[in-house]
């Protein structure tokens, strides 16, 4: 089909488009000076410094920034200045650390240290059109970690990003190596996907890549992208995020950004090679042979339909054999039936058991290589990488091949110019599983496709028998070759007009070609001759884009950015494709020859050809205003106005708006006392609406087809199934609203977000019949329903990360994680913590409660025996709580239980000259424990310089909290607060009373009773406040408990005491009074004034 239109004239309207732009920029550089800056009279001042990591390390490439002046440290990490004032403030940023404002003295040398940014509120997300921090983002937006998607065996970025986002799904429809039929579907199929292709819209490096689905033979358009050269990976799913693309963005937004070098980067070469072997797939239970035979026939002998009985007038079962009734498969209304694949079961030829399925599908494997080299110098930054992919898919002749190369440079040619050049080229070699589908086939074909696995019965012959080999022919000798070639490459220019103000301007052309080759021997053909096809199909986008950006901080907290751009675009696609019959041999698979186009006998065209071109263009107006308060509420409004061919004359242009609004509602004053477990939150909402182009570019001017010649003359006639010319189709539109609640919790380790979502898409293309004949056209095109797609998103990724050393042998050096210092903690404040972090000084603060080791009140009484000592604990009960890992030294193979009692029972010991007597259940002796509870640190946390036990950002959050301000006997130090003491302080007091002590033995477990409590504000009055006495009396020995009322202490005796010793003065309420004696101790206590 030959397509033709009239030429759209754009030029009186880029005159004006241009005339607007001048204006614009006019506007905002004018009242800037043009050379920003010192005259070169004033005097300047040397600044030098070191820039490193944590770890003292020294970074290169780190931006320093004074004003609009600025540079970047060099492969040692320093720096070296000539600035306008003698004093200022420096702003030193670089990717993956936090940015920071430090002040700087002439003449002095200034050290820097950067911290890893480790909080995921600092990182950069990649939207349209720049960067954001995360927590200055206020669309729906999702991203993957870039870890994920390395060196993984996968032929396509898709593949390895499905399930990795709340509201993205990845659809495939075959599963053929390479991934060329994966596309994704963003909240929702917008539409019945009757006009075309539904993918989001797609940009790489800035450029927005070709749909390579539009031509004949391609495929999505990141099929050719190697995983290993993506550095970030975005999906913009609302109108807030996406709107800024306005007619391109009605299905969502991909932006992926490829690896850079850094300045001053020492050059970093990395390669990796994996080849990975895929196991043949767990195959389905399935029946075959006789078996299959027995139930293909009962089957048979139950198939029966209904007939209408019009006595009764109702449709019926045949209740027995009768003439026109189908009693069974076979009975057949009376005429007969038979299966003899089925029924002769003794003849060979149908009594064999053949699996197509384990003929078929076979292990496959695919080797992954790829080396790259990023580094730079002054003023040049850049990035190369070489990649190689070769897959064999798990079906039999299907596979898939990719060579990949890219570059990136960075350069600074000039003060405050800077530009970007990327270079990226792709060949790929796909062996698809759909062989034989072409131009002129656009289906499969009964001589191209595979047996069906589930249909071709397995008692016929299998391989090694000329039934077989003439089956599994058809797709054997069907031959097909698909390869394609990329080219994307973009260069653009940034010029920094003054502080905030920059004008970016940039060019981007991507590529692509598709190649096929189709061919059929005579055998297999319907014709008995040789069929060959080809086709040639070439997408080519040229994009011009200018941007002005203008970024503004007032007063500390007022904090602005505006975006004002034109884009023009144009996309030229065309198509060749021919067909060719009658080789002279098989062994020709392409059409070498001319003329013979006609086969006269048998009445065959013998050649054919098809070509096509297409061409369409549009133009941009856009602009964004983003504003926040303190990084507390957030605005934000985008407009863009857009421009196409593809439309009718007075339909042409559209509007795109969008606007958002977002609270930070952590960063309030009231929601302080949260922030221990609740770190980020933030609620959003956006409405926007975004459009759709059709791709079908001439369908509003109306459509010819080259008609029958008439007298020898060719004729053009209308397409008279939809080529009817509408001057009103116009843009598909979508406006969608989104509500969302973002959270960072227990530092930001888990975060969650919450979106709900309305997507209201009307105009949608559809070309329902025509009633009636008088038009002569059968279905026209028309911007004629509506679809809604309405769901909630939940999101919730965490990163829980204990820290241990370990030690040569496999040991853990210490048994406790990292904790964060935090004494609103209560379990921090009472046990204490100790951090000697990677990258801070190291923080201690032991515990103010003291429990001594448990010793037996009489050795008697501990079961001890002359020379041996038993066993008092026994965990048999309870093995699971405690479990205990044996190995021996050397070894990392755990010890069994039935070893290591042997082992134990060999050596005449159990951990220090110890038996090991399995059979004890229960303690045999009385033991005691003493607790001490030091009241000057129990709500008290030093602060003083010699032994500080916080950071100074966790005492200014302490102090802004309530916590007070003393001294104790330790220093300076910080006082709970009394409101918050006193809901502690019972809640200690029945803790410490009430527990149950165990043994500390590591294997075993047992608990105690607690007989008697001796309390007292000293503790040497406890240590006699309570003893026992044997008493020697027949041949069981007794303990009588001593209460020393004189000691100084209060002494609480319980009533299961007297079950175990001879006393007298037991109280049943001995623990509720001690457990109110030592509340009223720890309330009476002035920690504050001590």
């Amino acid at each position: 089909m030959q397509k033709n239109a009239c030429s759209v004239g754009l030029s009186l309207r880029k005159q004006r488009l241009t005339a607007i732009i001048f204006c614009l920029l006019s506007a905002f550089t004018l009242p800037v000076p043009l050379q920003a800056g010192v005259p070169q009279q004033q005097s300047t001042y040397p600044v030098k410094g070191l820039v490193t990591d944590a770890k003292g390390v020294p970074l290169p490439g780190v931006t320093v920034r004074y004003g609009i002046t600025g540079g970047v440290t060099d492969n040692g990490g320093r720096f070296s200045l000539r600035l306008p004032e003698e004093r200022g403030r420096l702003t030193f940023s670089c990717v993956g650390y936090k940015t920071v404002t430090v002040g700087y003295r002439a003449g002095e040398t200034l050290r820097v240290r950067l911290e890893e940014s480790r909080e995921s509120l600092e990182e950069v997300t990649v939207v349209a059109y720049g960067e954001q921090r995360r927590g200055q983002v206020s669309g729906s937006v999702a991203t993957v970690d870039a870890a994920r998607l390395q060196n993984k065996p996968a032929s396509n970025v898709l593949t390895l990003a499905k399930g990795q986002m709340a509201g993205v799904y990845f659809a495939s429809q075959s599963g053929d190596p390479g991934g060329n039929d994966v596309s994704i579907i963003v909240r929702g199929a917008s539409d019945l996907a009757i006009a075309g292709n539904r993918n989001p819209l797609f940009v790489i490096d800035g450029v927005i890549a070709s749909d390579d689905a539009s031509l004949k033979v391609g495929g999505n358009p990141l099929t050719s992208l190697n995983p290993d050269d993506i550095e970030t990976f975005t999906v913009l799913k609302d109108a807030a995020a996406a709107a800024i693309y306005g007619s391109r963005a009605a299905n969502g937004e991909v932006i992926i950004t490829t690896k850079k070098g850094r300045y001053n980067q020492h050059p970093l070469l990395s390669a990796n090679v994996s080849h990975t072997f895929i196991l043949q797939p767990l195959l389905p239970e399935r029946i075959g042979g006789n078996a299959e035979r027995r139930a293909r026939l009962e089957a048979m002998k139950n198939y029966a339909g209904v007939y209408y009985d019009r006595e009764t007038d109702s449709y019926r079962y045949p209740e027995g054999y009768a003439l026109g009734k189908p009693y069974d498969y076979f009975w057949n209304e009376g005429n007969g039936a038979d299966m003899t694949v089925y029924q002769d079961s003794l003849n060979p030829f149908y009594n064999n058991s053949t699996d197509l399925m384990a003929y078929y599908l076979r292990p496959a494997h695919a080797t992954n290589a790829n080396i790259q080299v990023r580094g730079g110098a002054e003023g040049i930054a850049y990035s190369v990488g070489l990649g190689f992919y070769d897959e064999a898919g798990t079906l039999r002749g299907t596979g898939n091949r990719r060579f990949s190369a890219f570059s990136n440079l960075t350069f600074k040619p000039a003060h405050h110019l800077y530009g970007n050049f990327r270079f990226y080229l792709a060949y790929t070699d796909n062996n698809r599983s759909r062989k034989g589908v072409d131009a002129f086939n656009p289906a499969p074909t009964a001589y191209s496709t595979l047996p069906d696995f589930l249909f071709t019965s397995t008692v016929l012959p299998g391989p090694g028998t000329p039934y077989f080999g003439e089956l599994t022919r058809r797709y054997e000798s069907t031959r097909e070759k698909n390869d394609s070639y990329k080219l994307r490459t973009s260069f653009d220019l940034t010029y920094e007009i003054a502080d905030g103000l920059a004008l970016k301007s940039g060019v981007a052309v991507d590529y692509l070609q598709n190649n096929q080759n189709v061919f059929l021997p005579k055998e297999v053909n319907e014709y008995g001759k040789t069929y060959s096809s080809g086709t040639i199909a070439r997408h080519l986008m040229v994009l011009n884009e200018n941007l002005l950006t203008y970024r503004r901080t007032l007063g500390g907290s007022h904090h602005a950015d505006l975006l004002l751009g034109f884009s023009v675009q144009q996309d030229e696609m065309n198509n060749n494709t021919g067909k060719a019959l009658g080789a002279a041999s098989n062994t020709i698979h392409y059409a070498p020859w001319y003329s013979q186009v006609y086969d006269a006998e048998a009445r065959l065209d013998l050649k054919d050809y098809y070509s096509d071109y297409e061409k369409k263009t549009m133009v941009g107006l856009f602009g964004r205003l983003n504003y926040n308060y303190r990084e507390r509420y957030y605005a934000g409004f985008t407009l863009r106005r857009d421009a196409s061919s593809t439309f009718g004359e007075d339909v042409r242009w559209g509007w795109f708006p969008s606007y958002f609004v977002g609270w930070t509602f952590t960063e309030e004053p009231f929601m302080q006392a949260l922030k221990p477990w609740l770190n980020y939150g933030k609620l959003r909402f956006s409405q926007g609406r975004t459009g759709r182009i059709f791709e079908y570019p001439y369908l509003a001017q109306g459509e010819l087809d080259q008609g029958a010649p008439y007298l020898g003359h060719p004729t053009v006639v209308p397409e008279w199934w939809a080529g009817v010319s509408n001057s009103g189709l116009t843009w598909e539109k979508t406006t969608e609203y989104d509500a969302g609640l973002d959270l960072g919790l227990l530092d930001n380790r888990i975060g969650l977000t919450f979106d709900y979502y309305l997507k209201r898409t009307r105009g949608l293309l559809y070309n329902p019949p025509t009633p009636g004949t008088h038009t002569g056209f059968l279905a026209p095109w028309r911007n004629m329903y509506g679809i809604d797609n309405e769901g909630v998103e939940l999101e919730v990724k965490g990163e829980l990360t204990f820290n241990y050393n370990i030690k040569k042998k496999d040991g853990l050096e210490n048994k406790e994680t990292w904790a964060p210092c935090d004494p609103r903690y209560i379990d921090q404040l009472i046990g204490g913590w100790m951090r000697a972090g990677k990258d801070m000084v190291a923080l201690k603060r032991r515990s103010p409660l003291s429990v001594s080791a448990m010793r037996p009140i009489h050795p008697l009484l501990g079961g001890l025996e002359r020379d041996k000592e038993n066993i008092t604990f026994d965990r048999s009960d309870r093995p699971e709580w405690h479990p205990v890992n044996v190995r021996i030294e050397g070894s990392d193979r755990l010890m069994t239980k039935e070893e290591i009692e042997a082992y134990l029972q060999n050596n005449n010991r159990t951990l220090t000259k110890r038996i090991w007597i399995p059979d004890n259940s229960r303690a045999t002796g009385l033991f005691v424990a003493d607790m001490a509870i030091d009241l000057r640190a129990l709500f008290c946390v030093t602060t003083n310089q010699h032994e500080p036990e916080l950071s100074p950002e966790m005492i200014t959050a302490l102090e802004a909290e309530g916590w007070v301000k003393s001294k104790n006997v330790f220093g300076e130090c910080l006082v709970m607060p009394k409101a918050e003491r006193e809901k502690i302080i019972p809640v200690l007091a029945n803790a410490l009373i009430n527990w149950r002590i165990t043994s500390n033995q590591a294997r075993t477990f047992s608990l105690m009773e607690t007989l008697a409590l001796a309390v007292s504000d000293n503790a040497n009055h406890i240590a006699g406040a309570i003893r026992t006495k044997l008493i020697e009396e027949g041949d069981k020995p007794k303990a009588k408990l001593i209460i020393d009322e004189t000691a100084g202490a209060e002494v609480f005796v319980t009533l299961p005491c007297a079950s175990y010793v001879v006393t007298v003065n037991e109280r049943a309420t001995a623990l509720e009074e001690a457990e109110k004696k030592l509340t009223d101790m720890m309330m009476a206590f002035d920690y504050e004034n001590q």
